[in-house]
């Protein structure tokens, strides 16, 4: 319900409205929230080895390299990437992390969708294969799910940002 109402306004927002004959657009250009909701807005899982929303693993944090060579993902990148697998689009009723609790033979099978080899590798092997490739990305983010096949363009998402970290705001101390 969320999503769908949400989505429908922001699809509004493409049409331009006049101000004194000038035709103006509202861009959606910043999400505003605090850490689970900016992860349940992009896609991100909550906690485990990648519980920032940068995709830098908790064990490289303290490596400042990783954060000037770390790409932040757009929205559209996140949906690439959950889509470029086969268990998000076979699973008909999604799920709130789709990657997770797979059988060995299924990890096996979205890692080589994804071009990865998988031979002689274990189930846990697998997993942080897949996770490693995920970067903490466990579904898609939420105004895709209506029509995941939509780019975040189409959808008037494609300048669309949630920050990797939370803005102060009232009530946190000074």
């Amino acid at each position: 319900m969320y999503n769908s109402t949400r989505l429908e306004d922001i699809l509004e927002l493409k049409d331009p409205y006049l101000i004194s004959t000038i035709p103006t657009f509202d861009v959606v250009r910043i999400f505003n929230g605090d850490g689970p909701a900016r992860q349940y807005e992009c896609g991100h899982q909550r906690g485990g080895n990648f519980r920032c929303l940068c995709g830098i693993n908790v064990e490289n944090h303290r490596v400042i390299q990783c954060a000037y060579t770390q790409n932040v993902k757009t929205l559209e990148e996140r949906r690439q990437l959950v889509l470029k697998g086969r268990t998000y689009m076979q699973d008909k009723d999604i799920k709130t992390n789709p990657f997770s609790n797979l059988k060995k033979a299924e990890l096996e099978q979205e890692l080589a969708s994804r071009g990865k080899g998988t031979l002689g590798l274990n189930k846990s092997e697998l997993q942080t294969e897949l996770n490693d490739i995920l970067n903490g990305i466990a579904r898609l983010p939420a105004l895709m799910t209506v029509n995941p096949n939509r780019p975040a363009e189409d959808i008037n998402l494609g300048k669309y940002e949630i920050m990797n970290f939370e803005p102060l705001h009232q009530g946190h101390p000074k």
